[in-house]
C-alpha cells in the first residue's frame, strides 16, 4: 500500500500540529500491510495502475489545517483518500477493504489528539473564565447582602428620627404660639 504525505503542518493556538506526520508515524509503528511512503502522488499512481501497489493513500496539504479548522467559525473536513484499483481481484478487493478498517482505527486514533486539541482547546480558558465568573459572582452576593443590610439598619434610623421629630413639631407650634403672645 503506498502512502503519499502531502500534509503541510500549521499553527494552532501556539502549537504545530501535523495530524498528516502523525498518520504516517502511526502507520510505521503498526506494520500491518507493507506500507510503502512515497514523496510523489504521481509515482504512486503509475504504481497502483501497474500493480505493484494495491491501493494509494494520500494524505492532502490541507490535511492540518482542516483539522484544526473545528476551532474557529469556519470549520472544514479533513479528508484522507484512499484509491484502489479493484481490476486486482476480489481477494484484493478485500484485503484493501481491511486495510480501509485499519486505517480508519489508526486515523482515529492518531489524529483525535489535534482534533480535540482544536475544538476543545480552549476549555481551560473557560473553565478559568466561568471559575472567575462564579467568584465575581460569590463578591456580588456578599455586596448585595451588605446593602440590604445597610438598607435595613437605615430604615430603622429614619423610623427613629421620625417618632423624635413628631415630638419636635409639637414643640415649634407651641414655641411660635407663644411668640404670638409675646409680641
Amino acid at each position: 500500500v503506498a502512502v503519499v504525505n502531502n500534509d503541510k503542518p500549521t499553527k494552532f493556538e501556539g502549537m504545530e500540529i501535523d495530524g498528516g506526520g502523525q498518520f504516517v508515524e502511526a502507520l510505521r509503528d503498526r506494520p500491518v500491510f507493507d506500507w510503502q511512503f512515497l514523496d510523489s502522488e504521481e509515482e504512486a499512481r503509475e504504481g497502483l495502475a501497474e500493480g505493484e501497489y494495491y491501493m494509494v493513500i494520500t494524505v492532502p496539504e490541507n490535511f492540518s489545517s482542516n483539522l484544526v479548522s473545528a476551532g474557529n467559525y469556519d470549520p472544514k473536513r479533513a479528508v484522507i483518500t484512499m484509491h484502489r484499483d479493484d481490476a486486482n481481484g476480489f481477494i484484493i478487493g478485500s484485503l484493501t477493504g481491511k486495510a480501509e478498517d485499519t486505517l480508519a482505527k489508526t486515523l482515529d486514533s492518531t489524529v483525535s489528539d489535534a482534533y480535540f486539541r482544536a475544538l476543545f482547546g480552549s476549555l481551560e480558558e473557560i473553565r478559568q473564565g466561568m471559575l472567575d465568573a462564579a467568584d465575581g459572582a460569590g463578591q456580588l452576593d456578599d455586596g448585595l447582602a451588605q446593602v440590604k443590610d445597610g438598607v435595613a439598619e437605615m430604615h430603622e434610623k429614619l423610623l427613629e428620627a421620625s417618632s423624635k421629630t413628631e415630638g419636635l413639631v409639637d414643640t415649634a407650634n407651641a414655641v411660635e404660639k407663644g411668640l404670638d403672645g409675646v409680641s
